[in-house]
C-alpha cells in the first residue's frame, strides 16, 4: 500500500476531497538545490482528489490516504502499454498496405492519439475496474 498524508478540503456524504501534502522525493536529502525530484516537484501543484471514507470527517482534518499498489501497477501498464502497442499496430498495418514512409508515420501517430482518446473517454465506464481509487485509512 502506498500511503500519503492529506488535508480534507470538502466533504459530501461518503465522498471526501483531499489535498495531498507536498513531499520531496527523499525526505532526508540535504541537496535540495541540485536534486531534480525537488526541482520538478516545485512546478507541479498537488491536485485535489476524491477519495472514499468510512470515517466522519470535516474540512481541515488531517488523514492518511492509501492506494493499492497492484491497482496502481495495472493502471500504469494499461495507460503506458496500450497506446504504445496501438501505435506499433497502426504503423505495421500501414506498412503492409503502403510502403510510403509518411503514411506509416501518420498511421502510427493516428493510432497513438486514437488510443489515448479512447482511454480518456472510457475512464468512467469500462475502465473503472482498473482505475486507482484512494481510500482514507485513518484520521489524525
Amino acid at each position: 500500500m502506498i500511503e500519503e498524508l492529506a488535508t480534507v478540503v470538502k466533504v459530501k456524504n461518503q465522498q471526501v476531497w483531499v489535498n495531498p501534502q507536498i513531499s520531496s522525493g527523499c525526505g532526508a536529502c540535504m541537496q535540495k538545490t541540485s536534486c531534480t525530484s525537488s526541482i520538478v516537484g516545485q512546478f507541479f501543484k498537488p491536485r485535489i482528489i476524491e477519495v472514499d471514507s468510512s470515517f466522519p470527517l470535516s474540512v481541515g482534518d488531517k488523514v492518511m490516504v492509501t492506494i493499492d499498489e497492484s491497482l496502481l501497477l495495472n493502471a500504469s501498464l494499461l495507460l503506458y502499454l496500450f497506446p504504445l502497442i496501438a501505435m506499433f499496430i497502426g504503423a505495421g498495418v500501414a506498412e503492409g498496405l503502403s510502403n510510403v514512409e509518411s503514411h506509416i508515420i501518420t498511421a502510427g501517430l493516428g493510432s497513438l492519439f486514437f488510443s489515448l482518446g479512447l482511454l480518456h473517454f472510457s475512464q468512467k465506464t469500462w475502465l473503472s475496474n482498473y482505475c486507482v481509487k484512494a481510500v482514507v485509512i485513518r484520521k489524525f
